[in-house]
């Protein structure tokens, strides 16, 4: 099929969007509202915050060892199938945490149990919807479809602690009850995904990535280090985000100790969405009329600037204030980054390359969100935004640096672009 011989006006007539955004969807949706609700079950039911903590991190850690393996299975078997399971499985799972609210056996233990079974299920197929656009989307319609996923996401972020809080305050088995019906909605939705996503992976089924091993496990991670706008978007690009992210955990806390009133401190959070949310809905416009790598350079830009501007005012409302606009470019400079992703990579190599970026994202996170905490406990806040500073804009030197980068062209242009870059690093 030549999707541009006949280009759909809308990104939702491209046969089998609508089956693949549902069950994306549904599976963001009910991951979102477990990720609210488990660790207040937990704290309900065993009366221990610590519990409650411990039995939280017990899926996150437990999904981030099993992503490797993760992205070796969504390239070595059919993605859709993964897709199936990952719904099925989350169906049974979260069932089997209604049992165990409903007979009063949810304990510490069995929490832990069922968190552990979660962080597998996450690990393996969770990501395995993020690299099936490329299979049924053309390259230069990319863009505006992951920003159609930023403003999904901005829209479960504002949305899934009022609702999941409503379906807990009718009883705590509701917010599973409702996940299983998402998961079943998921894997329905699942069937009719396009068949291109099968295709795909038949085309490489004999390679030797089929081969199970720590060479090929570890492929992804030889993907990102072997192409050059690739490596340096995974670790300056990811570190400038990830050092605005602590910089914004800090205004909080410094809000919160300044004013005493968390109510005002946990606006900042709300007012970051707002404003990716509005960036998400005008991204598509942008990657159209912009070049990619002013997008992407001010992208960085805008964050670096805020932070400063945050060293520039002491007012709280202020500091609320220099945050909104801070990552307004964000997703259009994500859909174009994600696109040249999808459109580079080898799809053979997806989703062990997905699973890669994110465990170096983890990685990064985790340090940079420890190295924040000390540095705010001991050199203050200012000193704190002041390594923000100086972080960022090393990491936005070394993208302006590369040529790559300053090279990206509009939407229009990115699958020509990205074969260029394919073809050089072939050579």
């Amino acid at each position: 099929m030549n999707l541009k011989k006949a280009e759909p006006s809308s990104l939702w007539r491209y046969p089998g969007y609508i089956s693949w955004f549902t069950t994306d969807t549904s599976f963001a949706l009910s991951s979102a509202i477990n990720g609210f609700v488990l660790s207040i079950l937990v704290l309900t039911q065993t009366g221990s915050a610590s519990h409650a903590g411990i039995v939280s991190s017990i899926t996150l850690v437990t999904a981030g060892i099993l992503h490797i393996l993760g992205g070796w299975i969504q390239d070595a078997w059919d993605r859709r199938k993964v897709a199936f399971w990952n719904g099925i499985s989350g169906i049974v799972l979260y069932a089997a945490g209604i049992v165990l609210l409903s007979t009063d056996t949810f304990t510490f233990v069995t929490a832990s149990i069922l968190a552990f079974a979660l962080g597998i299920r996450s690990g393996l197929c969770a990501n395995v919807t993020n690299v099936m656009l490329r299979a049924f989307i053309p390259g230069n319609i990319l863009p505006k479809a992951i920003s159609v996923n930023q403003a999904r996401d901005a829209v479960i972020e504002f949305g899934t602690s009022p609702f999941a809080g409503a379906l807990l305050q009718l009883g705590y088995i509701f917010p599973y009850a409702f996940n299983i019906i998402s998961n079943l909605l998921g894997s329905i939705a699942s069937l009719f995904l396009p068949r291109s996503i099968s295709v795909a992976a038949l085309s490489h089924k004999k390679g030797s990535h089929k081969s199970f091993s720590i060479p090929e496990l570890l492929a992804g991670f030889e993907t990102i280090l072997s192409i050059r706008l690739l490596r340096v978007v995974t670790t300056s690009g990811n570190i400038a985000i990830n050092v605005f992210n602590a910089v914004i955990t800090a205004t909080i806390w410094h809000t919160l100790k300044s004013t005493g009133n968390a109510a005002t401190a946990g606006i900042a959070n709300s007012i970051v969405a707002v404003g990716v949310l509005i960036g998400a809905a005008i991204a598509t416009r942008l990657t159209r009329a912009i070049r990619g790598s002013i997008i992407v350079l001010l992208g960085y830009v805008l964050p670096l600037a805020s932070t400063g501007l945050l060293l520039m005012f002491h007012s709280s409302v202020a500091h609320l204030l220099l945050l909104a606009p801070a990552l307004l470019l964000l997703p259009a400079g994500s859909a174009v980054l994600g696109s040249l992703q999808l459109l580079i990579v080898p799809d053979e190599r997806l989703g062990r390359t997905t699973a890669a970026t994110g465990i170096l994202e983890l990685i990064f996170g985790a340090s940079i969100t420890a190295a924040n905490g000390f540095l705010y406990e001991h050199f203050g806040y200012t000193n704190t935004l002041l390594a923000g500073v100086i972080i960022m804009a090393l990491c936005l030197l070394h993208l302006s640096l590369v040529s790559e980068i300053r090279a990206i062209p509009t939407s229009n242009g990115l699958e020509e672009f990205s074969a260029r870059i394919t073809r050089g690093h072939r050579k």
